[in-house]
């Protein structure tokens, strides 16, 4: 199950905070935001995730292994969970490692995973939505 959450304007701050609000409070499941270029929603994310245990990374259209390192980093540094590994020296190595590892690390405790710029991760792995 998903939520999918459109943004068609970003002028009230507090209004469009409600969607992911109420969605994180009913199932925390997968959800998608999307809307026009230039609105405003990675700054909504990024207010929405302020107080959450978050892993936010953003894609910058870098080789699959350098944008899983990226993302390793920043999951380290971000939460301090414990992902059973040293994440620096041996960085997620696949989509699949990474969604394992974040599936149970949150088994204890609810993280928010927010990629932003999708598109440019489906430049460098084009069959990640399969």
């Amino acid at each position: 199950m998903y939520a999918i959450l459109k943004l068609m304007e970003f002028v009230s701050r507090s209004r469009e905070l409600e969607q992911p609000s109420h969605w994180w409070a009913r199932d925390r499941s997968f959800a998608l935001v999307w809307g026009r270029r230039r609105v405003g929603k990675t700054l909504l994310l990024e207010e929405f995730a302020r107080d959450k245990p978050v892993i936010f990374h953003t894609f910058e259209g870098r080789p699959l292994a350098d944008e899983l390192a990226v993302l390793s980093r920043g999951a380290t540094l971000a939460l301090g969970v414990d992902f059973g590994r040293d994440l620096i020296n041996r960085p997620f190595s696949s989509w699949d490692d990474l969604l394992d590892e974040i599936c149970r690390a949150s088994s204890s405790r609810p993280l928010l995973l927010i990629l932003d710029e999708f598109p440019e991760a489906l430049k460098v792995t084009p069959n990640l939505t399969n």
